[in-house]
C-alpha cells in the first residue's frame, strides 16, 4: 500500500492522484505523430489539444509559422479533411468504449481501416468505420460560414 502521496503542513498526508490526459488529447497526439493534421468536427483546424467528444482528421500537418489562412499570393492549398472520429455521441452510437470514425471520400477508407485497428490496439477500445460521403471534404476555415 505504497501510494505516491505528499504531506501538507506537518500532520496531513494526502495521496497523490495520478494524471491522465483525456482520451480526446492523447488521440490528437497520436495523430500528430502519425503526420495528420487536427480539426474540429466541422473541418476547421484547430492549434491546440482540447477536451473534446470529437477530433476531426486533416491529411498531414499545417506548413510551420503559418498564421492565417492568407499569404502573399492567396490562400493557401486547403488539405483533405478525411473524416472525424466521435468518442462520445449517441446519435452515431458512440461511448467510451465504442469508438466511431466517419469517413469523407471512398479513396480514404481502405486507409482509415487500416488506422482504425491500430487505433483499436493502441487505445483498447473498438473503433468502426462509416463512409459517410463518397467525395473527399476539404479543410474549412470560419469564413466559409455564415454567422
Amino acid at each position: 500500500m505504497n501510494e505516491p502521496s505528499c504531506t501538507l503542513r506537518r500532520y496531513t498526508t494526502v495521496p497523490l492522484i495520478p494524471y491522465t490526459p483525456a482520451v480526446s488529447i492523447q488521440v490528437a497526439q497520436w495523430l500528430l505523430e502519425r503526420d495528420f493534421g487536427i480539426a474540429a468536427g466541422v473541418g476547421i483546424a484547430v492549434e491546440g489539444l482540447t477536451v473534446r467528444d470529437e477530433i476531426g482528421v486533416l491529411s498531414g500537418r499545417k506548413a510551420p509559422g503559418r498564421k492565417t489562412s492568407w499569404d502573399f499570393f492567396g490562400p493557401p492549398r486547403r488539405r483533405e479533411f478525411i473524416g472525424v472520429v466521435w468518442f462520445n455521441n449517441s446519435h452515431r452510437g458512440a461511448t467510451s468504449r465504442r469508438w466511431v470514425f466517419e469517413v469523407y471520400g471512398r479513396k480514404h477508407l481502405a486507409a482509415i481501416r487500416d488506422m482504425a485497428t491500430e487505433m483499436s490496439r493502441a487505445f483498447d477500445v473498438a473503433v468502426t468505420t462509416r463512409l459517410v460521403d463518397e467525395m473527399t471534404r476539404l479543410e474549412a476555415y470560419f469564413s466559409d460560414f455564415s454567422w
